[in-house]
């Protein structure tokens, strides 16, 4: 027989690209379906490493992006956004959690990639890109998390990637050159890894988001304060985009960073 249909299903695409001077591009593509509310979600951002931001949402419905053998394209005529990310490292898949209501699956589609992205008023913009797909058919508000930091390093030969989820269910990850690294020191300013013994700095002085997420990432989507409990919307979020160095074997290499920090407040939710 087949599966029925989960009642909760959030399809969320990240896509990212830094140039080589700091100037950043962050977008979003999501879909929600929970019992019969639906909606379809996009977002982008634009910010200059020497000043100017711009932020632009949509909920008109678009194709999601698209993969083609090694690359990644992804075209929002609501938002006026074309961009394309041609792989440089292999994928990395995992499941962050999983019960009998659902899971959580990781797909970083493209932990480093060549990017570039055409915004209207902007020039074009060229540079290395990340992209990951995060498929959720558990209700985020049940998630037993209280902070999460992620983020996604680039330097000339190098990457890192990291996930590290803090609650009653802890889940840390942590890449170095597409290898998984089996523990690691992670906080909002360097990340410590034991095997290979490297060393990443983070530099935290350029802020592109912070507040609870029902004023910055949910904050146009209509009717978010009434569906969803008080805990999730005063999650607070910070995102950084900045000048990271990492350091193994005495050898230094300088690249961009970009980081988050999401704290949920109040009582942890029980994992089952």
């Amino acid at each position: 027989m087949p599966h029925a249909a989960p009642a909760f299903w959030l399809d969320k695409w990240y896509l990212d690209c830094v140039s080589d001077v700091g100037d950043v591009f962050i977008g979003y593509a999501a879909t929600v379906h929970w019992k019969t509310f639906a909606i379809d979600y996009a977002s982008v951002m634009r910010q200059a490493e020497r000043g100017g931001v711009e932020n632009k949402t949509t909920l008109r419905k678009n194709p999601p992006p698209a993969i083609s053998d090694d690359r990644i394209s992804w075209r929002c005529d609501a938002l006026g956004v074309a961009g394309e990310w041609t792989r440089l490292a292999p994928p990395i898949e995992h499941t962050l959690y999983e019960t009998r209501e659902g899971s959580v699956r990781w797909h970083c589609l493209m932990p480093v990639a060549a990017a570039q992205i055409a915004t209207p008023g902007w020039p074009p913009l060229v540079g290395t890109g990340y992209v990951e797909r995060l498929v959720t058919t558990i209700p985020v508000w049940k998630l037993p998390i209280d902070e999460l930091r992620w983020g996604r390093f680039h330097a000339p030969g190098d990457d890192v990637i990291w996930i590290d989820w803090q609650g009653p269910i802890n889940v840390q990850l942590v890449f170095v050159n597409g290898q998984r690294s089996p523990h690691a020191r992670i906080d909002d300013a360097a990340i410590a890894v034991d095997v290979p013994p490297v060393t990443l700095r983070l530099d935290r002085q350029r802020v592109l988001r912070d507040g609870p997420i029902v004023t910055t990432a949910l904050s146009t989507i209509p009717g978010i304060r009434d569906m969803l409990p008080v805990r999730t919307l005063n999650a607070h979020e910070t995102k950084w985009c900045g000048s990271a160095v990492l350091t193994a074997s005495g050898a230094a290499n300088s690249g961009w960073a970009i980081h988050e920090h999401v704290r949920w407040p109040g009582g942890t939710v029980r994992a089952p």
